[in-house]
């Protein structure tokens, strides 16, 4: 409780986006200098002790809320953050393997005593054909997913690993709509 109201306090005073997906995941987002995002995604440690991904995707208000054609950011845990398009619904494809770019500058992971936190920024407008142009202030709709690793293949999200959200990405966006909604865990497509 003392770390939700922190956050709180310190999105109104640093003037970042919070949108607060399921079971204490959370995506942070604030406008760089440079015409840059910086993007972070919190996942608790006990979560992210027993998944091996996470995947942040982004799409224009007026497409449809499946994956394909979104603009994605895949992270594997341990391993890296890429820069990735959805060719299909369900399948990721690198930038760089379909004409694009790798347009994503990736930070360290961060891990304190709650959570693992996953950074990452990119140009507002990229010269990437796969990317979406972010305007601060524009409505998108964010693709979630959360899932797990075996053999170091990345498997399929469970239905209670995935989402889809609108959001507006402002400095003053807040959602917390979902704290204290009670959700199964990720590990079940119950």
């Amino acid at each position: 409780m003392i770390f939700y109201i922190l956050l709180c306090l310190a999105s109104e005073v640093f003037g970042d986006g919070v949108k607060y997906i399921k079971k204490g995941l959370m995506l942070k987002w604030k406008f760089l200098p440079e015409e840059e995002i910086q993007f972070q995604l919190y996942i608790p440690q006990v979560i992210a002790d027993d998944l091996g991904w996470a995947g942040i995707g982004f799409k224009y208000p007026e497409d449809d809320r499946y994956m394909t054609n979104a603009d994605m950011v895949n992270i594997i845990f341990g391993e890296s953050i890429y820069d990735c398009i959805a060719l299909s619904n369900g399948s990721l494809t690198l930038d760089t393997d379909v004409n694009g770019t790798n347009d994503l500058v990736v930070d360290p992971t961060i891990y304190d005593d709650i959570h693992v936190i996953f950074t990452w920024r990119r140009k507002l407008i990229t010269d990437d054909p796969n990317d979406i142009i972010f305007i601060k202030g524009n409505e998108y709709n964010l693709l979630w997913a959360i899932g797990i690793m075996k053999n170091g293949n990345q498997l399929k999200h469970f239905k209670s690993g995935r989402g889809f959200e609108s959001i507006v990405l402002s400095d003053d966006y807040f959602d917390n709509s979902v704290i204290g909604v009670e959700n199964d865990s990720f590990l079940s497509d119950d």
